[in-house]
């Protein structure tokens, strides 16, 4: 039986988006999950050599750990789990 389904995957369905109007729509949304209490602002672990703005959440039911990075033109957005995040996630 799988674990507890994480709200990230109902904020938007696809790994990467191309332009701003997602980008700032998930935050809205990781806003108001913040606000309510279920998901908390944690800083990033290890970071690609993008120079684009990555940040990190995690789900305090599940411990689920997303990454949402901006896009850049022509570089999509990625909204993604991180496997195996190197940060204690409680």
């Amino acid at each position: 039986m799988a674990g507890p389904r994480s709200i990230f995957e109902d904020m938007h369905r696809s790994r990467s988006f191309g332009g701003w109007r997602d980008y700032n729509e998930l935050l809205r949304m990781l806003g108001e999950a913040i606000e309510r209490g279920h998901v908390n602002e944690i800083q990033p672990g290890s970071v690609g050599r993008d120079a684009r703005i990555e940040r990190w959440f995690v789900e305090k039911e599940t411990s689920v750990v997303f990454r949402l990075i901006e896009p850049d033109p022509p570089a999509a957005g990625d909204w993604s789990e991180v496997e195996f995040p190197d940060w204690p996630t409680q």
